[in-house]
């Protein structure tokens, strides 16, 4: 008796139709791209965006332009796959149906495309604020405590040591050196949300330190009305600026300290600076270092106090600041560090490390394609709202999935883990009582 898996001729699944004959009726793209719920919805979001945020972009006069909407969903996903060449956008567009059903079956050009990405650029705090509220409407983010940080990004310049002056000011004078490892490019900042991941503000500098990108981060979230109620860095943030710009803000810094300077000087509860035998500093000396005034303070009574021996190295019994900031803001962040919850919130911090091995790794944003900071500005900020636009959709089809912290596989790569198994089953709750989507 022959076996029933065993077939007595070779049998070949029969094709739909011949590609040479003509189709009566063909299929919709939107049936082709069915199996692809995160494209089907993409479209959907981006086309609850209000018309006046695009239509503003254009003239009332000329040729007649291509539908904005379906250029920025068409840009969108091209950055969500890790590809921002426009020519390969373009033919992306002409043979991936994706890309054609996103485009609306038209076949833009490489210029079209390229033009519309420059196009976008006084539109972008608009995108990004919109996309925020669709997050915050979905209680996948509180806003309560940000971690700020950066990432050194090569420019489209040459990285040959011998070659970086010429780079910087021939190819893009904007660039500059960054790091040990002469890397000409920009410094990205990105603030996220420590409790899910997302991205709530994101800037691009040409400085290679930290402590100067803060105001600008702190002013691009005031622009958009995302201002946390606490904000977590690393050392590279410490600076009597920064730490001045968030007391005005009303914002709790935890920013980590540089060292233990610190540790011998107490603030009372009048506000005043004392060390631990209860002794005021004065005045001693004004200098000046890098142009900038500073302000010496010293205790005169160190060498009689009984506690000099146990308060420190000589150097704690000196404080110097600049002129015009605070010194006793340095001296609180240092208090708030150094506790229990400022610890745990400086570990949790590696939030936005994840965020930026997911946006330079996976989504192969491993250097910049434009020229100029305004420009890079413009292409950081279309990558975290494409980041931030991705985990939404995907909280929405695979919410189960989302749940899980793991480091995933090549092939899972979308799918980013959240900061901890508990803010997920948080997150995954508002997420089923009041989270909607568009269904397919």
């Amino acid at each position: 008796m022959p076996k029933r898996h065993v077939r007595d001729q070779y049998a070949f699944r029969q094709v739909r139709h011949d590609p040479s004959e003509p189709v009566l009726f063909a299929p919709s793209l939107e049936d082709e791209v069915r199996s692809e719920p995160l494209v089907v919805a993409l479209k959907k979001v981006v086309a609850e965006l209000p018309n006046e945020v695009l239509e503003r972009l254009y003239l009332p006069f000329g040729g007649v332009p291509y539908r904005p909407k379906e250029l920025l969903a068409v840009w969108l996903f091209a950055f969500m796959q890790g590809e921002r060449s426009s020519r390969r956008i373009q033919e992306r567009v002409r043979w991936d149906m994706r890309f054609r059903y996103l485009a609306g079956g038209q076949a833009y050009d490489d210029r079209t495309i390229g033009r519309f990405l420059l196009r976008m650029e006084p539109a972008l705090p608009e995108l990004f604020a919109f996309i925020v509220e669709k997050l915050l409407a979905a209680g996948l983010v509180s806003k309560r405590c940000l971690a700020v940080d950066g990432t050194k990004i090569p420019g489209n310049v040459s990285q040959l040591k011998r070659a970086v002056h010429e780079a910087s000011l021939q190819s893009d004078p904007d660039a500059r050196p960054m790091g040990k490892r002469m890397v000409v490019g920009y410094n990205a900042q990105a603030a996220v949300d420590k409790d899910s991941g997302y991205v709530l503000g994101c800037e691009v500098v040409n400085h290679q330190a930290d402590y100067s990108a803060m105001g600008p981060l702190l002013e691009a979230l005031d622009r958009q009305s995302n201002l946390p109620e606490e904000v977590v860095a690393d050392a590279g943030y410490e600076s009597l600026r920064n730490l001045g710009e968030l007391e005005e803000r009303g914002i709790t810094g935890y920013v980590a300290p540089k060292d233990d300077d610190d540790a011998a000087w107490e603030v009372d509860e009048e506000g005043e600076l004392r060390c631990p035998a209860g002794h005021i500093p004065d005045l001693h000396a004004t200098t000046y270092k890098h142009g900038v005034r500073i302000h010496r303070l010293r205790l005169l009574q160190c060498p009689t106090c009984p506690l000099a021996k146990g308060c420190g190295n000589p150097k704690t019994k000196t404080l110097a600041y600049p002129v015009g900031t605070d010194p006793r803001l340095r001296i609180l962040n240092y208090k708030r560090a150094r506790s229990d919850t400022g610890k745990a919130l400086l570990i949790d911090r590696r939030t936005v490390e994840r965020t930026f091995g997911h946006i330079k790794s996976n989504m192969r944003f491993s250097r910049f394609h434009l020229r100029g900071i305004a420009k890079a500005r413009l292409e950081f900020g279309f990558a975290c709202s494409a980041y931030n636009l991705r985990r939404y959709l995907l909280a929405a089809f695979w919410p189960v999935l989302s749940r899980i912290y793991c480091f995933w596989p090549k092939w899972l790569f979308a799918f980013t883990p959240f900061q901890s198994i508990r803010s997920m089953q948080r997150s995954q709750l508002r997420v089923s009582e009041r989270f909607s989507l568009p269904t397919l």
